[in-house]
């Protein structure tokens, strides 16, 4: 009953969905919830109003990255990876929740998302034949910097 409500509550208002979610993304495991939010919007009202909450949602990925000061181009791949993974599934989850919307067959949408994976991975290992051993460097070398600067900051 209880999340009929919330849900009604959400479709119904607008501003304080987008204010919702917006700060719910900043916090690390409640945020992944915004992006749910935007889907169902998203279903419901259109492509257009979601997208606004889709972007309330991703917007704290990019602004908690350039608030931190950690842009510069010295910064491993491993951070850029991961913003970009964030944005990336946020606006393909929308992306999806519109097809879904228009098409309203969940069939042809996960053949859809399983081509799109399949074909994703086969370009990047095309363009890149040695992708595996390249993560790796970088990952270690990501590691390597973590462990440092947490040992930097037990010493002080």
């Amino acid at each position: 009953m209880w999340l009929q409500r919330l849900t009604n509550y959400l479709l119904q208002h607008r501003w304080q969905t987008i204010a919702l979610v917006f700060f719910a993304a900043f916090v690390p495991l409640i945020g992944m919830v915004g992006i749910v939010i935007a889907a169902l919007i998203t279903l419901r009202k259109g492509a257009i109003q979601g997208a606004y909450v889709t972007l309330a949602a991703t917007l704290p990925y990019i602004i908690s990255f350039f608030l931190t000061g950690n842009h510069e181009a010295a910064i491993p791949i491993v951070v850029w990876a991961a913003i970009g993974v964030a944005v990336l599934s946020n606006v393909l989850t929308w992306l999806f929740a519109v097809m879904l919307r228009k098409h309203t067959s969940w069939s042809m949408l996960l053949q859809l998302a399983a081509l799109l994976g399949v074909l994703v991975i086969s370009v990047v290992h095309l363009a890149y034949p040695n992708v595996a051993q390249w993560w790796g460097v970088q990952l270690t070398s990501y590691y390597a910097e973590a462990t440092q600067a947490v040992s930097g900051v037990v010493k002080a």
